[in-house]
């Protein structure tokens, strides 16, 4: 059986090894995260700069925005993504809650979209399956 990866899981590991690293480095994670990734002038003379925590809601918030078009083009729906969707949600959580380095709002808005992205793929299993149904007329013994 192939299934497709859900986009959370690749923010996952990114966001798991900057812990690791920052772990490594004996930095804290909080910090490193409000640590400056990149300046830019505009032409109006102010600075437009992006911390580390920033571009990781970005590519959380662009991932999720993926996950939803991917399912809605009605490709997935195996089980396989759908496991894998929670098991990110499930660790994330347990990461959330019990590890000191994940205790933050950037992490926890990752844990919001890692939610929003198993809600999403099994919301539309169930609706497409509801559509199959209603198409090819099945709906039980009573036909």
């Amino acid at each position: 059986m192939t299934f497709k990866i859900p986009t959370t899981v690749v923010g996952f590991v990114l966001f798991n090894v900057f812990v690791l690293v920052m772990n490594l480095f004996d930095r804290d994670v909080y910090i490193a995260l409000k640590d400056i990734a990149f300046a830019i002038p505009l032409p109006s003379g102010a600075i437009w700069s992006m911390a580390f925590g920033d571009i990781f809601v970005c590519y959380v918030m662009l991932s999720v925005f993926m996950e939803i078009i991917r399912q809605a083009s009605g490709d997935i729906s195996q089980p396989g993504t759908h496991m894998i969707a929670l098991a990110v949600f499930v660790i994330s959580l347990n990461e959330f809650l019990l590890i000191k380095s994940f205790g933050h709002s950037y992490f926890f808005i990752f844990l919001l979209a890692a939610l929003i992205d198993f809600v999403v793929t099994w919301l539309s299993t169930i609706i497409r399956a509801r559509r199959d149904v209603r198409l090819t007329g099945g709906g039980g013994m009573n036909q």
